[in-house]
């Protein structure tokens, strides 16, 4: 039998300590020489150009799906009439996947000018805007497609001899939709209830000037619009699940407000975001709304430029907003606040006109628009705005 003493002991113990320190180094050896850049995910960042050369397109919404790829809608001006409605479908680093675009048209209209787009629950994505005829027939228009871009239907709305356009449109709680736009040449608001296959429900014809720029359903069964102009101050119309005005707020002062989008928030409320001014002396202005529509907060971007305009909202997870904004007539312009309005960045990215921005899960942001070269741009940045 061995007779262990205290030196034995003490020794005994530093051989353990070193065998352990030695295992243990060779499994973290072996571990990092399984890690590959495969297992790191970065932020993806790009900006791609879509399109055919020399025909004039332009993005008009975009957003992120749930795989991280992205939905692009686009105009084409100058395409055959069968080509003028476009839908990329993007993967993850921009570029367009196998077997799209996909292109639409409508009956024997040969424009077709989408604004608005929203994913649908259960799957799919309906597309709002407008179709013109040959012989100048204006009508509001909507088409809903499946995952794989296939049209599920197509209609259009409106009465002979009197133009509409469709500018927003919203899934409702029990499984249609509603579309808010403008009619007639003197821009009323105007509201569509469609059941799921399109048919329409009912339409209303508002009270008061404007364009119907943004609709949202609200849980009631009711809905929130916003008609864009309305006079020198920014108006917001509740109305009930009939399409009819329940309520009328109104902010601001004696300064011409033009509201060009408004989405909810996680709080309950809602930002708008537009231009205030006369001529081409305006401001990006933000305005947060309570979900009692009392005002939280309300600021404006001074002294940027000239021609300013917030174009399109979007909340990021941690609750924070992007705005996408266009100064001096074509500077795209990308801005960041936090949830009480506090400016986190303002960065010009580049010359273009923006139309639609989107949150992305890496707190980034994706946006589209039209480069001023008759492309279609499309921009993924991280989440300080860099791509």
């Amino acid at each position: 039998m061995l007779n262990f003493n205290f030196s034995n002991m003490r020794a005994l113990t530093h051989i353990l300590k070193w065998t352990m320190l030695l295992l243990v180094w060779s499994y973290l050896s072996c571990d990092l020489e399984k890690i590959d850049e495969t297992d790191v995910v970065l932020p993806v960042q790009f900006s791609k150009t879509l399109g055919l050369p020399g025909e004039n397109e332009q993005g008009a919404a975009v957003l992120q799906l749930a795989g991280g790829g992205y939905l692009v809608v686009a105009e084409n001006s100058t395409c055959p009439a069968d080509k003028c409605l476009q839908v990329y479908k993007l993967d993850k680093d921009g570029n367009t996947e196998a077997g799209w675009p996909k292109t639409y048209a409508y009956q024997t209209f040969n424009k077709c000018y989408p604004v608005a787009l929203a994913e649908v629950p259960g799957g799919g994505f309906v597309i709002a805007g407008h179709v013109k005829s040959g012989t100048n027939e204006i009508d509001a228009y909507a088409m809903k497609i499946d995952a794989n871009g296939n049209v599920n239907w197509q209609q259009k709305y409106g009465i002979a001899n009197n133009p509409e356009y469709f500018r927003s449109v919203t899934p409702t709680n029990d499984g249609g939709f509603a579309f808010a736009g403008s009619n007639s040449d003197d821009y009323l608001n105007f509201v569509v209830k469609t059941n799921g296959t399109g048919d329409k429900t009912w339409e209303r014809t508002l009270p008061g000037s404007g364009f119907g720029v943004a609709i949202h359903s609200l849980s009631t069964g009711g809905f929130m619009m916003l008609p864009g102009w309305s006079g020198d101050k920014v108006s917001l119309l509740q109305l009930t699940s009939t399409g009819n005005v329940d309520k009328t707020v109104q902010f601001g002062d004696a300064n011409s407000n033009v509201s060009n989008d408004m989405i909810p928030t996680k709080d309950g409320g809602w930002l708008i975001t537009g231009e205030r001014g006369f001529d081409q002396y305006t401001e990006i202005y933000l305005l947060k709304v309570k979900s009692d529509l009392t005002k939280q907060w309300e600021i404006t971007f001074p002294d940027k430029g000239w021609f300013e305009a917030g174009r399109a909202l979007t909340e990021s997870s941690d609750g924070s907003f992007g705005i996408l904004a266009t100064r001096e007539l074509n500077v795209l312009t990308l801005i960041k606040v936090d949830a009480n309005g506090n400016e986190k960045f303002f960065k010009e990215i580049g010359a273009g006109l923006g139309y639609d921005i989107d949150a992305c899960s890496d707190g980034g942001f994706v946006i589209t628009g039209d480069d001023k070269s008759n492309g279609i741009f499309v921009i993924k940045t991280d989440k300080d705005g860099n791509f």
